[in-house]
């Protein structure tokens, strides 16, 4: 037998396994530091909403001039004197009233045209009205007996009442600031004049971190100021501020000021956001995190403690997997939206799912294969000697 080549082909059997376990025993592991953002917002598209200029009879005002599909959007039909409500209609279509007798309707995807008819009423023979320019008035009878009207003057935005008229003369103001007027066997033709208003109606400030809009119409018989305040990404709404005073929302969730000729001096206040951070059901385990709510960007830690018999095995927010940092953290960064924290435990007999980490020190497959190879090699001496 020929010892030499038999020991040349034992030692490179040996060499050959002592590099497949060393191949096949390395195990690497990469750690980084993940964050977590928001998708961009789509933007949102928003359709026209305008009144028909053809309405004969009275007026129609709306809550807002453009609208995004399925917002609500309220009109708000007053008659002239003379002349009472009918219906009102969005493209043709007939607006309900709701449950709070207001004429709403959800935005369609589409442009928005509001029309109104109005019918003509008789009035009492006693009294006529005269449609005055810039304003409307109103005339009711409060005492059929005698025969004694109320008169209620409106100024359109941007005016302000001059005078009234009872047959060209001007008509006083009792101590109730109210214009009554009394039949005395003359049928009393009833106006109104009214004049430029001088002042501005509002002036706005300038806002950090948000801006403001404001937007003059009316409401009923009176003039209103819709505020509208719309924050910078990651911030919200603090509060909306008239001439120093806190404006308060209304049950639609607006900010409506009423107008009575003097100018309003608008701001509003923005504080940074914050979302909250929910902790999901987990098994085998417990989960914390180091704060209950988060700005945008802000970093949230997320702690993951296994059960006795269990590892963790991945640590997720809302479903996606959360990798740990060079400090082996589980850090993010809060993105703009509300988050749920959970994770996965399995028990310690199962392999691992997650990566190991980078390690300078002898690959324990390395290791083993050696090992293996030397003692196979030390085997194959051993019996090439007996045959000698």
């Amino acid at each position: 037998m020929n010892t030499s080549k038999t020991m040349k082909k034992a030692a490179a059997f040996v060499m050959a396994l002592a590099l497949a376990g060393g191949a096949f025993g390395v195990i690497s592991n990469s750690g980084s530091r993940i964050t977590a953002s928001a998708a961009a917002a789509e933007a949102v598209q928003t359709f026209a909403v305008t009144v028909d200029s053809s309405i004969t009879g009275g007026k129609v005002t709306v809550d807002k001039t453009s609208a995004a599909a399925g917002d609500t959007v309220t009109a708000v039909a007053t008659p002239d004197t003379g002349y009472e409500f009918y219906k009102l209609t969005v493209n043709g279509q007939q607006i309900a009233v709701n449950d709070q007798g207001v004429h709403a309707f959800e935005m369609p995807a589409a442009d928005a045209v509001i029309s109104a008819e109005f019918e003509a009423k008789a009035e009492p023979d006693f009294y006529s009205v005269k449609s005055p320019d810039n304003g409307s008035i109103r005339v009711e009878v409060v005492d059929e007996a005698n025969k004694v009207v109320r008169i209620t003057p409106t100024a359109d935005p941007g005016y302000k009442l001059a005078k009234v008229l009872i047959n060209g003369d001007q008509a006083a103001v009792n101590d109730e600031g109210e214009y009554l007027a009394e039949f005395t066997g003359t049928e009393m033709v009833i106006s109104a004049e009214f004049e430029k208003s001088e002042e501005e109606a509002f002036t706005i400030a300038d806002c950090q971190n948000g801006k403001l809009t404001a937007e003059l119409g009316q409401d009923a018989d009176s003039s209103i100021v819709t505020v509208t305040p719309v924050p910078d990404k990651g911030y919200k709404v603090d509060k909306v501020i008239c001439n120093g005073d806190q404006v308060a929302v209304n049950d639609e969730g607006k900010y409506v000021i009423a107008y009575e000729g003097k100018t309003l001096d608008l701001s509003a206040e923005f504080v940074k956001a914050s979302y909250s951070i929910t902790v999901g059901d987990v098994k085998n385990g417990t989960v914390t995190v180091d704060k209950q709510t988060a700005a945008p960007g802000e970093d949230v830690l997320i702690t993951a403690v296994p059960a006795k018999g269990y590892k963790l095995d991945k640590v997720l927010m809302n479903g996606d997997q959360v990798a740990i940092n060079d400090k082996d953290q589980h850090l993010i960064a809060m993105p703009d939206s509300d988050i749920t924290v959970t994770a996965e435990f399995i028990p310690e007999t199962a392999p691992a799912k997650t990566d190991a980490k980078d390690d300078s020190s002898p690959k324990t497959g390395a290791a083993i294969g050696i090992c293996a190879a030397t003692a196979l090699a030390a085997s194959v001496m051993v019996l090439l000697k007996k045959k000698d």
